[in-house]
């Protein structure tokens, strides 16, 4: 190995062991480059020609040497050491190598050879053991200097007529650069005395002697035979990565990459690892905004290089389009780690804005869905009565929806008949529910309020006009008949009309049998202007990839 670095002891440099995030980047700047983890190359090439030439008829010497070595290293800083002199050696280890000689001089077989291996292990016991040993490359720093060094092992190469080295080197004193703590790389030549090393006097001198009369003094001429040593040594990239994310508390969908607000607060457990686990520290959660709530983040270290969070928003946002789509980052330095998430409002709460702190609190689903995701629900006021979901009055102008309205609308498929049987109509309703049960009620109500503010002769007061039933064909409408299919009755709305009005308290009955007479009283005298708004929800309107409710149109009960 050359000595071409002096004096080892003046050129090592003190490592800065960050033990939280606060170290800043100026006292990094003075005390050297942090002592986590170096990992790069190390490369070495080797060439050089000669050639000699007498004054006679005898064919010129020339003699070329090539050889490289390529080192895949690594230092930790598990293996550092504080020496006596204040110095700080980190020894290191080869991960891989690869080495290849080719050299050549006129009149001999071309010496070459290839060597590589992996470690531990390596190609064999004669190279694999010697340079997977700790310690096979150190390098080496200094307290108060602004420099350091390394040292590398050489590598053999097995040619058919010898075992040549592929040599390694001391390197230094190299001058820090100004961001030691990423990336210390450069390249440094060394002259390796041609004349001496090639041996191609001492071939002339050979030659000299067996052609003694016949070779005179000659030319000896070289291109120096160097060595061109070229590092680069940097940080590993930090392994960051968003392991857990889970909704603590509140209502569950079965997806885990969707989280529901419960009274009107939302709170995350999150958990990151890094490697190396001496990063875990200086690792940052950033957690979005819902709309105009900012979120509290509570952050620990934990053991084994992993980081936990608690995230809680409190307060709803005011927008329907807050909801949704969202991104949880965990950084360190340029590394950035991401999980995907979305946020739905529980459907029938009230954590809503509107609502906080009110006496006569409005469901999340009406607060939301009337922004946009159900067209005209903004036209509708909001009621307590649970007698209903929703209601027109004619007398008062007003259109109402109730806590009732995301509640199943039983679905239907009757063949209506007229009595006489002369004419029939093959009712189809959707059965839904949620948001699409409250876009039917407001195209159903919104109906009843067209039908009852048209103006003309209505002789059977069913609250459709005539010109309305005389044009209609599909559904036929007798003008004379405010119901006009005969088994258009209150049958159709319930599954087990009996049964539902026998179970419950009495008080439940009875109330249960008013509201089933007052259904079928509406059919007998409005039944046509019943039909036609229970055919308008056919054409219901829902912004279904806009509804953030749970249970929902996007997030449902699994």
């Amino acid at each position: 190995m050359s000595d071409t670095f002096r004096s080892a002891a003046r050129l090592m440099l003190a490592v800065c062991i960050v033990g939280s995030a606060t170290t800043s980047l100026a006292q990094t700047r003075k005390t050297g480059p942090t002592a986590r983890e170096f990992r790069g190359t190390i490369s070495v090439t080797v060439s050089g020609s000669a050639t000699m030439k007498d004054d006679g008829n005898i064919e010129p010497l020339s003699q070329t040497i090539s050889r490289s070595a390529q080192h895949y290293v690594e230092f930790k800083e598990a293996d550092m050491q504080a020496e006596p002199s204040g110095q700080t050696t980190l020894r290191g280890r080869e991960i891989s190598f690869a080495a290849d000689v080719n050299d050549r001089t006129t009149g001999s077989e071309p010496r070459t050879g290839k060597a590589s291996g992996g470690c531990p292990g390596g190609r064999d016991a004669n190279i694999g053991e010697a340079i997977c040993a700790l310690g096979a490359v150190v390098l080496v720093l200094l307290p108060g200097q602004e420099g350091y060094g390394f040292t590398f092992n050489s590598i053999a190469v097995l040619t058919p007529d010898e075992t040549i080295r592929v040599p390694g080197f001391r390197i230094g004193p190299i001058p820090l650069p100004a961001e030691p703590w990423k990336q210390l790389s450069g390249r440094q030549v060394i002259d390796l005395a041609a004349d001496e090393s090639m041996g191609i006097r001492r071939e002339g001198e050979r030659r000299r002697r067996n052609d003694t009369g016949r070779m005179r003094d000659g030319v000896f001429t070289w291109v120096p035979l160097t060595a061109i040593v070229t590092w680069n040594l940097a940080l590993p990239a930090p392994r960051l990565e968003i392991t857990k994310l889970e909704q603590q508390g509140g209502p569950k969908t079965g997806n885990p990459e969707q989280m529901v607000y419960e009274n009107g607060v939302l709170r995350l457990q999150a958990e990151a690892t890094v490697t190396p686990a001496s990063e875990a520290a200086s690792v940052r959660w950033n957690a979005p905004a819902i709309g105009e709530v900012q979120p509290v983040v509570q952050s620990a270290v934990r053991a084994g290089g992993m980081i936990s969070a608690t995230i809680t928003w409190r307060g709803m946002p005011a927008r329907n389009s807050d909801f949704g789509g969202k991104t949880l980052k965990a950084t360190l330095q340029d590394c950035v780690a991401e999980r995907r998430f979305q946020v739905f409002f529980d459907r029938d709460g009230t954590g809503n804005p509107q609502s906080r702190g009110s006496t006569s609190p409005q469901p999340n689903w009406y607060v939301y869905w009337k922004q946009g995701p159900v067209p005209e629900l903004d036209r509708f006021g909001y009621s307590n009565d649970p007698s209903m979901a929703a209601g027109y009055s004619p007398t008062a102008n007003t259109l109402t929806v109730t806590g009732e309205a995301p509640g199943v609308i039983p679905g239907l498929n009757v063949q209506l008949r007229t009595k006489d049987g002369s004419k029939t109509y093959h009712l189809i309703r959707e059965r839904c529910e949620g948001i699409r049960a409250v876009a039917a009620i407001v195209r159903h109500e919104l109906r009843h309020k067209e039908l009852h503010e048209m103006n003309g002769a209505d002789y059977d007061f069913d609250a459709v006009v005539d010109a309305v039933e005389e044009k209609s064909s599909d559904p036929w409408l007798d003008i004379f008949q405010p119901n006009t299919y005969s088994n258009f009755d209150v049958n159709l709305f319930y599954s087990d009309l009996d049964k539902w009005l026998s179970e419950g308290n009495q008080a439940q009955r009875d109330a249960r049998k008013a509201q089933v007479e007052d259904h079928r009283g509406q059919l007998r005298v409005k039944g046509d202007n019943e039909l036609l708004a229970i055919i308008a929800e056919g054409r219901k309107k829902a912004n279904e990839k806009e509804d953030w409710a749970f249970p929902g149109s996007q997030a449902v009960i699994r």
